[in-house]
């Protein structure tokens, strides 16, 4: 079988052409490198094992390996074993140094063996169950994904790679009767695909060998890739225009000595949406308190976890990131994630948290963001704004899933190394979503279109609290009604939060 002795030797050759440095640092990590790992010591490189895949140190701790730390990783079976496939090798081009390289070995979809391995065969009749009761009104949920029954066809591992920074080298098809490794022929039975890869310069980050994207070519695929959600703002924004012209920019140091209150439907929000115009208030002198809604209970991450797990590992995760960022204060409301309703007692507590803050700037996300937890938060706080509570407030409406009409924005280049580090502190929501390339190409986006110049801003619909709470209980009423207002949300596909949960 692939990763076995009769095949290391033709493994290893292939891989010595890409002019590895003598004795170098090689990360072996699967239940089949380890025979590759034998033979790399052999010729003179330092080699860590990690058989049985990363060893983590718990919610919002280092999860293995320093970064940029391998000059190559091998990795033979692992990705068909681990239920985010796509999670271990955004890992992977963490650990490798620029222009490292990846030996994979991934199992081949086309296999001929596949269609007799009772796994597979049960895989795929798992998946077109939900399809097939669909058809007669039933609605049952996709099984979640599992170790042990996933393969791959060529396309589609090429295309997730490349998409998360890998530039292919070879690509070809190898089995246990495989002659020439690097030609693919002479190959019987191919049940493997065999990638060499290169670490490509991620495409976004402020050293020189991390240059930002062509301009033009980002704006292009940007508009291209969230083309839903820009029809969506330019339609709430027919419904409720508004007096602003130019977006104005930020001075973090104005609100130095202040309180902000940070509203976050779930454990992360706070950082996809305002991560780096946070950590630069914090900086400033602002005293930030963030108030995590939910538990964040209803990610797709959870395959297998008790309820007890489900419950504390993103508040811990979310623990970890206050700490790591500076925030003053965290409240934790642990609503169960899976029930977020709005509830009068929940007005009573937000109110008295008002009360007690008197913020300067409240955050909280944008009205057409299209989760329901997130709309159900908006209603929380604008019923807790009557009475003119948190008079004097500004109210900053950020983005998570949509795009906001920016009326404010705020230049975090300085500080996106840190937002990716505090991202990557929020393992659980990261196995299901690339949220730092997520976040990047947004505010890559942002400071081209707000700015003028290559760099990362976070940008933010701004309203007085009378008008907040207008927009939200008016979208509310149309909602009800099957009118205007908020309804688009509704014809959206929901694909990354029904999957995150966040």
């Amino acid at each position: 079988m692939p990763g076995s002795s009769r095949l290391s030797g033709p493994l290893i050759g292939l891989l010595e052409a890409e002019d590895l440095p003598p004795a170098a640092q090689i990360l072996a990590v699967g239940a089949r490198a380890g025979s590759l790992a034998v033979e790399l010591r052999t010729l003179g490189h330092r080699v860590v094992e990690l058989p049985s895949g990363w060893a983590g140190g718990g919610a919002g701790q280092d999860p293995g390996p320093l970064p940029e730390s391998f000059d190559c990783v091998v990795a033979a079976g692992l990705l068909e074993r681990v239920p985010w496939d796509r999670w271990e090798l955004q890992r992977i081009h963490r650990m490798l140094k620029p222009d490292g390289r990846l030996l994979l070995l991934a199992p081949n979809l086309y296999s001929p063996l596949s269609l007799i391995d009772p796994r597979y065969v049960l895989a795929k009749l798992g998946k077109q169950v939900p399809r097939l009761m669909s058809l007669v009104g039933r609605t049952v949920a996709a099984p979640a994904p599992r170790a042990g029954d996933r393969s791959y066809p060529a396309g589609r591992l090429r295309a997730m790679l490349e998409e998360l920074g890998f530039d292919i080298r070879h690509l070809s098809r190898i089995g246990p009767l495989s002659r020439g490794a690097l030609s693919g022929s002479g190959t019987w039975l191919p049940t493997h695909h065999l990638v060499i890869a290169r670490r490509k310069p991620s495409l976004f980050g402020l050293r020189p060998d991390r240059p930002f994207p062509d301009p033009d070519a980002h704006r292009r695929r940007f508009e291209q890739a969230n083309h839903a959600f820009l029809e969506l703002r330019a339609e709430w924004l027919r419904a409720h225009p508004t007096s602003y012209g130019a977006a104005r920019p930020m001075d973090p140091g104005r609100y130095r000595g202040t309180r902000v209150l940070v509203l976050s439907p779930h454990p992360d929000d706070e950082i996809i949406g305002c991560g780096g115009t946070l950590l630069c208030l914090a900086r400033a002198g602002a005293q930030i308190t963030v108030l995590h809604a939910t538990d964040g209970s209803a990610s797709a991450a959870f395959v297998d976890e008790p309820p007890e797990v489900r419950r504390t590992v993103r508040l811990d995760e979310a623990g970890a990131v206050a700490r790591a960022a500076g925030f003053h204060r965290t409240i934790f409301w642990r609503e169960d994630n899976h029930a977020f309703t709005f509830r009068p007692e929940l007005v009573d507590r937000l109110r008295a948290t008002l009360d007690e803050l008197e913020p300067s700037l409240i955050f909280t996300p944008f009205l057409t963001d299209i989760h329901a937890d997130h709309l159900t938060l908006n209603r929380v706080l604008a019923g807790a704004l009557e009475g003119g509570r948190g008079s004097g407030a500004e109210v900053l409406a950020y983005e998570v899933w949509g795009l906001a009409p920016a009326a404010v924005y705020c230049d975090v280049t300085g500080v996106m190394p840190e937002v990716e580090r505090l991202l990557l502190l929020y393992e659980t929501a990261m196995k299901v979503e690339d949220y730092v390339q997520m976040c990047a190409a947004r505010n890559y986006y942002h400071s081209l279109r707000l700015a003028g110049r290559p760099g990362f801003c976070e940008a933010f619909f701004s309203a007085d609290l009378d008008g907040f709470r207008q927009l939200v209980e008016g979208g509310a009423r149309a909602d009800r009604s099957g009118g205007p207002g908020d309804a688009p949300v509704r014809r959206l596909p929901a694909t990354g939060p029904a999957r995150a949960g966040g």
